[in-house]
């Protein structure tokens, strides 16, 4: 997993933002990620390319929403969500 902050979006980011928001808000989105200091998007990375990608927005010290969830459709099924979740819950641990 990479956190994606370029500010240029790559074309397979888009793609998988496409999935997951309307083709009128991808940029949108894709912005508030870059600015927003509550907001962080990162790409699961396979081979060399950004396959996935989930996009999170930190609410609290105790809570962040998943706002973008997304794979590749001929990779889905193989586990890539729901090691991006972990991912995101490592990162984020809930503190007690």
């Amino acid at each position: 997993m990479e956190e994606m902050i370029s500010p240029f979006i790559h074309p397979n980011l888009r793609k998988l933002l496409s999935f997951a928001t309307s083709e009128r808000n991808i940029d949108r989105e894709y912005e508030r990620y870059i600015h927003s200091p509550v907001r962080e998007l990162y790409g699961y990375i396979f081979e060399d390319e950004v396959v996935g990608c989930i996009g999170i927005e930190i609410l609290d010290l105790k809570r962040c929403e998943i706002k973008h969830i997304a794979v590749f459709p001929n990779l889905r099924g193989k586990g890539l969500g729901s090691k991006m979740i972990s991912f995101i819950k490592v990162k984020h641990p809930v503190p007690f």
